[in-house]
Protein backbone atom coordinates (compact mmCIF):
# COMPACT_ATOMS: atom_id res chain seq x y z
CA UNK A 1 0.00 0.00 0.00
CA UNK A 2 3.14 1.99 -0.27
CA UNK A 3 2.47 3.71 -3.65
CA UNK A 4 -1.24 4.71 -2.83
CA UNK A 5 -0.30 5.72 0.35
CA UNK A 6 2.11 8.02 -1.13
CA UNK A 7 -0.50 8.93 -3.47
CA UNK A 8 -3.10 10.20 -1.27
CA UNK A 9 -0.92 12.34 0.59
CA UNK A 10 0.91 14.44 -1.84
CA UNK A 11 -2.19 15.78 -4.25
CA UNK A 12 -2.38 18.46 -6.37
CA UNK A 13 -5.68 20.73 -5.62
CA UNK A 14 -7.04 23.56 -6.80
CA UNK A 15 -9.42 26.46 -5.83
CA UNK A 16 -10.79 29.77 -6.87
CA UNK A 17 -10.62 33.07 -4.28
CA UNK A 18 -11.75 36.09 -5.85
CA UNK A 19 -11.41 34.96 -9.66
CA UNK A 20 -8.24 34.15 -9.24
CA UNK A 21 -7.50 30.44 -9.27
CA UNK A 22 -4.79 28.94 -6.63
CA UNK A 23 -3.13 25.17 -6.53
CA UNK A 24 -1.27 23.16 -4.10
CA UNK A 25 0.59 20.65 -3.97
CA UNK A 26 0.95 19.23 -0.65
CA UNK A 27 -0.66 18.31 2.48
CA UNK A 28 1.46 17.87 4.98
CA UNK A 29 5.74 18.75 3.81
CA UNK A 30 8.71 18.68 5.72
CA UNK A 31 11.27 21.53 5.40
CA UNK A 32 12.96 21.45 2.26
CA UNK A 33 11.77 18.51 0.66
CA UNK A 34 8.26 17.43 -0.94
CA UNK A 35 7.47 13.82 -2.20
CA UNK A 36 4.63 12.48 -4.24
CA UNK A 37 4.10 9.53 -6.74
CA UNK A 38 4.60 9.95 -10.34
CA UNK A 39 1.17 8.57 -11.97
CA UNK A 40 1.41 10.18 -15.82
CA UNK A 41 -0.12 8.32 -18.49
CA UNK A 42 3.07 6.40 -20.32
CA UNK A 43 3.18 3.18 -21.88
CA UNK A 44 6.36 1.73 -20.05
CA UNK A 45 5.66 3.30 -16.83
CA UNK A 46 6.49 2.08 -13.11
CA UNK A 47 6.10 4.65 -9.95
CA UNK A 48 8.60 7.00 -9.41
CA UNK A 49 9.37 9.50 -6.26
CA UNK A 50 9.68 13.00 -7.08
CA UNK A 51 11.82 15.05 -5.18
CA UNK A 52 11.33 18.96 -4.83
CA UNK A 53 14.68 20.18 -3.04
CA UNK A 54 15.10 23.94 -3.36
CA UNK A 55 11.69 25.11 -2.07
CA UNK A 56 11.48 26.19 1.32
CA UNK A 57 7.67 25.43 1.82
CA UNK A 58 7.38 27.43 4.97
CA UNK A 59 8.82 30.62 3.53
CA UNK A 60 6.51 33.18 1.59
CA UNK A 61 8.32 35.02 -0.75
CA UNK A 62 5.27 37.42 -1.52
CA UNK A 63 5.83 38.91 1.62
CA UNK A 64 8.95 40.82 3.07
CA UNK A 65 10.12 38.92 5.96
CA UNK A 66 11.83 41.69 8.52
CA UNK A 67 9.20 40.50 11.33
CA UNK A 68 6.81 37.90 11.74
CA UNK A 69 4.10 37.01 14.29
CA UNK A 70 6.32 34.81 15.11
CA UNK A 71 9.22 37.16 15.90
CA UNK A 72 7.62 39.54 17.55
CA UNK A 73 3.81 38.80 18.19
CA UNK A 74 2.94 42.31 15.79
CA UNK A 75 1.89 41.49 11.85
CA UNK A 76 4.23 44.33 10.66
CA UNK A 77 4.33 42.15 6.97
CA UNK A 78 3.56 44.82 3.80
CA UNK A 79 1.38 43.32 1.73
CA UNK A 80 2.65 43.75 -1.96
CA UNK A 81 0.43 44.14 -4.86
CA UNK A 82 -0.91 41.52 -7.10
CA UNK A 83 1.81 42.97 -9.94
CA UNK A 84 4.64 42.25 -7.88
CA UNK A 85 4.25 38.45 -7.43
CA UNK A 86 6.68 36.22 -9.23
CA UNK A 87 5.41 34.50 -13.06
CA UNK A 88 7.05 33.99 -15.93
CA UNK A 89 7.23 35.29 -19.07
CA UNK A 90 4.38 34.83 -21.70
CA UNK A 91 2.82 36.55 -24.71
CA UNK A 92 -0.38 38.52 -25.09
CA UNK A 93 -3.74 36.67 -24.69
CA UNK A 94 -1.90 33.23 -24.70
CA UNK A 95 0.09 34.05 -21.71
CA UNK A 96 2.84 30.73 -21.37
CA UNK A 97 0.77 28.58 -23.56
CA UNK A 98 3.15 27.64 -26.28
CA UNK A 99 6.28 26.87 -23.62
CA UNK A 100 3.74 23.52 -23.14
CA UNK A 101 4.36 22.56 -26.45
CA UNK A 102 8.09 22.79 -26.42
CA UNK A 103 9.50 19.42 -25.99
CA UNK A 104 12.78 20.92 -24.35
CA UNK A 105 10.48 23.11 -21.60
CA UNK A 106 9.93 20.59 -19.16
CA UNK A 107 5.80 20.89 -19.17
CA UNK A 108 3.28 18.99 -20.23
CA UNK A 109 -0.15 19.37 -19.43
CA UNK A 110 -0.79 15.53 -19.11
CA UNK A 111 1.52 16.11 -16.15
CA UNK A 112 0.76 19.30 -14.17
CA UNK A 113 2.15 18.43 -11.38
CA UNK A 114 5.76 18.25 -12.90
CA UNK A 115 4.44 21.83 -14.62
CA UNK A 116 3.96 22.89 -11.13
CA UNK A 117 6.89 21.61 -9.46
CA UNK A 118 9.05 23.00 -12.02
CA UNK A 119 7.93 26.50 -12.00
CA UNK A 120 7.85 26.16 -7.91
CA UNK A 121 11.36 25.74 -8.08
CA UNK A 122 11.93 28.63 -10.32
CA UNK A 123 9.48 31.67 -9.00
CA UNK A 124 8.92 30.01 -5.47
CA UNK A 125 6.32 28.70 -3.54
CA UNK A 126 3.75 31.78 -4.76
CA UNK A 127 3.84 32.50 -8.61
CA UNK A 128 1.30 33.93 -10.60
CA UNK A 129 0.79 31.89 -14.66
CA UNK A 130 -1.24 33.03 -17.22
CA UNK A 131 -2.00 30.01 -19.33
CA UNK A 132 -4.18 30.84 -22.53
CA UNK A 133 -7.54 32.14 -20.49
CA UNK A 134 -6.94 30.42 -16.91
CA UNK A 135 -5.03 32.89 -14.91
CA UNK A 136 -3.25 30.88 -12.02
CA UNK A 137 -1.96 31.60 -8.37
CA UNK A 138 0.39 28.34 -7.54
CA UNK A 139 0.80 27.65 -4.03
CA UNK A 140 2.72 25.42 -2.74
CA UNK A 141 3.33 26.29 0.55
CA UNK A 142 1.05 24.60 3.14
CA UNK A 143 0.83 27.24 5.54
CA UNK A 144 -0.52 30.04 2.98
CA UNK A 145 -2.98 27.48 1.50
CA UNK A 146 -4.20 26.81 4.62
CA UNK A 147 -4.86 30.55 5.13
CA UNK A 148 -6.86 30.91 1.34
CA UNK A 149 -8.84 27.57 2.25
CA UNK A 150 -10.04 29.15 5.45
CA UNK A 151 -10.85 32.59 3.98
CA UNK A 152 -13.47 30.83 1.10
CA UNK A 153 -16.14 31.26 3.78
CA UNK A 154 -19.24 29.00 3.63
CA UNK A 155 -19.94 29.38 -0.11
CA UNK A 156 -16.85 29.63 -1.88
CA UNK A 157 -16.11 29.84 -5.96
CA UNK A 158 -13.62 27.21 -6.81
CA UNK A 159 -12.42 26.04 -10.65
CA UNK A 160 -14.35 25.20 -12.94
CA UNK A 161 -13.71 22.03 -15.42
CA UNK A 162 -15.02 24.07 -18.37
CA UNK A 163 -14.47 21.21 -20.97
CA UNK A 164 -16.85 19.26 -18.21
CA UNK A 165 -18.77 22.37 -17.54
CA UNK A 166 -19.42 23.11 -21.42
CA UNK A 167 -20.25 18.81 -22.02
CA UNK A 168 -22.74 19.21 -19.12
CA UNK A 169 -24.54 22.14 -20.53
CA UNK A 170 -24.66 20.41 -23.81
CA UNK A 171 -25.96 17.25 -22.57
CA UNK A 172 -28.70 18.94 -20.42
CA UNK A 173 -26.95 17.35 -17.21
CA UNK A 174 -27.01 19.42 -14.19
CA UNK A 175 -23.07 20.43 -12.32
CA UNK A 176 -23.16 18.23 -10.03
CA UNK A 177 -20.60 18.24 -6.55
CA UNK A 178 -17.34 18.85 -8.79
CA UNK A 179 -18.51 22.07 -10.98
CA UNK A 180 -21.18 23.73 -9.03
CA UNK A 181 -20.97 26.83 -7.02
CA UNK A 182 -22.01 28.89 -4.04
CA UNK A 183 -24.70 28.01 -2.13
CA UNK A 184 -25.48 25.00 -4.50
CA UNK A 185 -22.26 23.38 -4.07
CA UNK A 186 -22.94 23.70 -0.33
CA UNK A 187 -26.35 22.17 -0.52
CA UNK A 188 -24.97 18.86 -1.88
CA UNK A 189 -21.96 18.84 0.09
CA UNK A 190 -24.22 19.04 2.87
CA UNK A 191 -25.81 15.97 1.84
CA UNK A 192 -23.04 13.71 1.08
CA UNK A 193 -21.16 15.30 4.44
CA UNK A 194 -23.83 13.40 6.81
CA UNK A 195 -23.00 9.87 4.99
CA UNK A 196 -19.55 10.67 4.41
CA UNK A 197 -17.22 12.36 6.80
CA UNK A 198 -19.10 11.88 10.18
CA UNK A 199 -16.66 9.53 11.94
CA UNK A 200 -19.54 6.72 12.87
CA UNK A 201 -20.66 6.52 9.18
CA UNK A 202 -16.74 6.24 8.13
CA UNK A 203 -16.64 3.29 10.33
CA UNK A 204 -19.01 1.53 8.71
CA UNK A 205 -16.96 2.02 5.63
CA UNK A 206 -13.68 0.49 6.86
CA UNK A 207 -14.64 -3.03 6.17
CA UNK A 208 -14.97 -2.62 2.74
CA UNK A 209 -12.41 -0.56 1.96
CA UNK A 210 -10.02 -2.76 3.98
CA UNK A 211 -10.95 -5.73 1.43
CA UNK A 212 -10.44 -3.48 -0.93
CA UNK A 213 -7.06 -2.39 -0.03
CA UNK A 214 -5.94 -6.05 0.46
CA UNK A 215 -6.83 -6.82 -2.69
CA UNK A 216 -4.66 -3.93 -4.32
CA UNK A 217 -1.69 -5.06 -2.46
CA UNK A 218 -2.42 -8.43 -3.90
CA UNK A 219 -2.60 -7.47 -7.05
CA UNK A 220 0.41 -5.56 -7.07
CA UNK A 221 2.51 -8.27 -5.45
CA UNK A 222 1.24 -10.17 -8.03
CA UNK A 223 2.57 -8.34 -11.04
CA UNK A 224 5.71 -6.78 -9.57
CA UNK A 225 8.96 -7.46 -11.59
CA UNK A 226 12.18 -9.05 -9.92
CA UNK A 227 13.28 -5.30 -9.38
CA UNK A 228 10.07 -5.07 -7.59
CA UNK A 229 8.73 -2.03 -9.83
CA UNK A 230 5.14 -1.91 -11.32
CA UNK A 231 4.20 -1.81 -15.18
CA UNK A 232 1.91 0.82 -15.47
CA UNK A 233 1.33 1.56 -12.16
CA UNK A 234 -1.37 4.05 -13.13
CA UNK A 235 -3.63 1.63 -14.42
CA UNK A 236 -3.88 -0.13 -11.04
CA UNK A 237 -4.24 2.72 -8.86
CA UNK A 238 -7.24 3.36 -11.30
CA UNK A 239 -8.50 0.13 -9.96
CA UNK A 240 -7.99 0.62 -6.48
CA UNK A 241 -9.74 4.15 -6.65
CA UNK A 242 -12.74 2.95 -8.19
CA UNK A 243 -12.83 0.12 -6.11
CA UNK A 244 -12.90 2.30 -3.36
CA UNK A 245 -15.49 4.81 -4.79
CA UNK A 246 -17.69 2.00 -5.61
CA UNK A 247 -17.77 0.46 -1.50
CA UNK A 248 -19.27 3.92 -0.32
CA UNK A 249 -21.17 5.50 -3.28
CA UNK A 250 -22.63 1.94 -4.63
CA UNK A 251 -21.72 -0.30 -1.70
CA UNK A 252 -20.42 -2.84 -3.91
CA UNK A 253 -17.67 -4.36 -5.84
CA UNK A 254 -17.55 -2.54 -9.41
CA UNK A 255 -15.08 -6.23 -10.30
CA UNK A 256 -11.61 -4.12 -11.52
CA UNK A 257 -9.70 -6.78 -9.41
CA UNK A 258 -11.49 -9.83 -10.90
CA UNK A 259 -9.46 -12.24 -13.17
CA UNK A 260 -10.07 -11.27 -15.82
CA UNK A 261 -11.77 -7.84 -14.69
CA UNK A 262 -15.77 -7.65 -15.70
CA UNK A 263 -16.22 -5.98 -19.14
CA UNK A 264 -17.66 -2.61 -17.63
CA UNK A 265 -15.01 -2.26 -15.25
CA UNK A 266 -12.79 -2.57 -17.67
CA UNK A 267 -14.81 0.13 -19.99
CA UNK A 268 -15.08 1.99 -17.53
CA UNK A 269 -11.45 2.75 -16.36
CA UNK A 270 -10.43 2.85 -20.18
CA UNK A 271 -13.07 5.62 -20.65
CA UNK A 272 -12.28 7.07 -17.17
CA UNK A 273 -8.39 7.37 -17.83
CA UNK A 274 -8.98 8.95 -21.77
CA UNK A 275 -11.78 11.22 -19.77
CA UNK A 276 -8.91 12.58 -17.73
CA UNK A 277 -6.43 12.67 -20.45
CA UNK A 278 -7.89 14.60 -22.73
CA UNK A 279 -9.91 16.74 -20.47
CA UNK A 280 -6.57 18.43 -19.06
CA UNK A 281 -5.26 20.05 -22.53
CA UNK A 282 -9.08 20.89 -22.94
CA UNK A 283 -8.79 23.03 -19.84
CA UNK A 284 -5.61 25.14 -20.62
CA UNK A 285 -6.01 25.78 -24.37
CA UNK A 286 -7.72 27.84 -26.11
CA UNK A 287 -11.57 26.34 -26.29
CA UNK A 288 -12.09 26.61 -30.10
CA UNK A 289 -14.31 23.45 -29.09
CA UNK A 290 -16.96 25.47 -28.20
CA UNK A 291 -16.71 27.14 -31.69
CA UNK A 292 -15.80 24.10 -33.44
CA UNK A 293 -15.99 19.88 -32.93
CA UNK A 294 -12.52 19.66 -32.79
CA UNK A 295 -10.59 15.89 -33.04
CA UNK A 296 -9.67 16.40 -29.07
CA UNK A 297 -12.90 17.21 -28.14
CA UNK A 298 -14.42 14.26 -29.86
CA UNK A 299 -12.69 12.36 -28.15
CA UNK A 300 -12.92 13.71 -24.87
CA UNK A 301 -16.90 13.86 -25.61
CA UNK A 302 -16.83 10.11 -26.81
CA UNK A 303 -15.01 9.02 -23.51
CA UNK A 304 -17.44 11.21 -21.19
CA UNK A 305 -20.13 9.63 -23.13
CA UNK A 306 -19.44 5.91 -22.18
CA UNK A 307 -18.51 6.91 -18.75
CA UNK A 308 -21.49 8.39 -17.97
CA UNK A 309 -23.70 5.26 -19.67
CA UNK A 310 -21.49 3.22 -17.65
CA UNK A 311 -21.94 5.22 -14.25
CA UNK A 312 -25.44 5.64 -14.66
CA UNK A 313 -26.14 1.75 -14.63
CA UNK A 314 -23.96 1.25 -11.03
CA UNK A 315 -26.27 4.34 -9.88
CA UNK A 316 -29.75 2.41 -11.40
CA UNK A 317 -28.70 -0.62 -9.71
CA UNK A 318 -28.20 0.90 -6.12
CA UNK A 319 -31.57 2.71 -6.65
CA UNK A 320 -33.69 -0.35 -7.59
CA UNK A 321 -32.09 -1.83 -4.56
CA UNK A 322 -33.02 0.36 -1.71
CA UNK A 323 -36.59 0.78 -3.10
CA UNK A 324 -36.76 -3.20 -3.44
CA UNK A 325 -35.61 -2.80 0.44
CA UNK A 326 -37.92 -0.03 1.83
CA UNK A 327 -41.13 -1.15 -0.18
CA UNK A 328 -40.73 -4.29 2.35
CA UNK A 329 -40.73 -2.11 5.21
CA UNK A 330 -43.66 -1.25 7.44
CA UNK A 331 -45.17 2.06 6.41
CA UNK A 332 -44.02 3.88 9.48
CA UNK A 333 -40.31 2.78 9.01
CA UNK A 334 -40.37 3.61 5.72
CA UNK A 335 -37.39 6.23 5.23
CA UNK A 336 -34.49 7.07 2.98
CA UNK A 337 -30.85 6.38 4.10
CA UNK A 338 -30.22 9.81 4.18
CA UNK A 339 -32.77 11.29 5.58
CA UNK A 340 -36.51 12.62 4.70
CA UNK A 341 -37.17 13.39 0.96
CA UNK A 342 -33.92 12.40 0.08
CA UNK A 343 -34.37 9.93 -2.49
CA UNK A 344 -31.14 7.18 -3.16
CA UNK A 345 -31.30 7.92 -6.70
CA UNK A 346 -30.96 12.08 -6.75
CA UNK A 347 -28.09 11.16 -3.74
CA UNK A 348 -26.32 8.34 -5.91
CA UNK A 349 -26.20 10.28 -9.38
CA UNK A 350 -25.22 13.36 -7.59
CA UNK A 351 -22.84 11.24 -5.99
CA UNK A 352 -20.76 9.93 -8.51
CA UNK A 353 -21.19 13.15 -10.25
Amino acid sequence: MASSQCLLRHHTCTLITRGVSAASRTDAIPHHRTRGLSTANQTDMVAQALTLDDVDVRSCPFRKQESTQEDSGVQKDAVKPFSAMPRPKGLPLVGTLLDYFKKDSGLSFSQMFKAYQKRAQEFGPIYNEQIATINNVVVSDPQEYSKLMRAEGRYPHRLEMKPMVYYRNKKGIGLGLVNSQGEEWHRHRTVLSKKMLRPKEVVDYCPGMDAVANDFANRLNSIRKENNEIHDIETEIFKWAMESIGTVLLEDRIGCFNEPPSQDAQEFITNLMGFFKTMQPLMYNVPLYQIYPTKLWRQYETYADKVMAIGEKYVTKVCRHYVMEISTRPTQTRSWPLGRNMSPRYVGIMSWR
